[in-house]
């Protein structure tokens, strides 16, 4: 799982059939101290994220899945970053 922060909406009229109803967010990659750590790219949006959101995503096939997971009939859709979750809190350094 990676970090990111939401920084935008991508809408988009014409979509690849699999992605029909689907949601797009912008994510600014984030390292551990939330310093921006890599280029702006576009998600799927299977956590209901919303701008300024701290959020886990997850990239390459498996971003896929959640998706999938919700929309069994999908066989292959063309996704390349997905948020999968919006984070509370983050305690780097904490002891447990």
């Amino acid at each position: 799982m990676l970090m990111g922060r939401v920084i935008g909406s991508v809408w988009a009229t014409v979509k690849h059939e699999p992605l029909a109803g689907a949601r797009f967010v912008l994510l600014q990659p984030l390292d551990a101290q939330q310093n921006n750590a890599g280029d702006v790219l576009a998600a799927l949006d299977t956590a209901s994220s919303g701008p300024g959101d701290l959020v886990t995503y997850t990239t390459a096939y498996e971003a896929v899945l959640p998706w999938r997971e919700r929309h069994p009939e999908v066989d292959v859709a063309a996704v390349d970053a997905c948020v999968v979750a919006v984070i509370d809190r983050v305690d780097v350094g904490a002891k447990p």
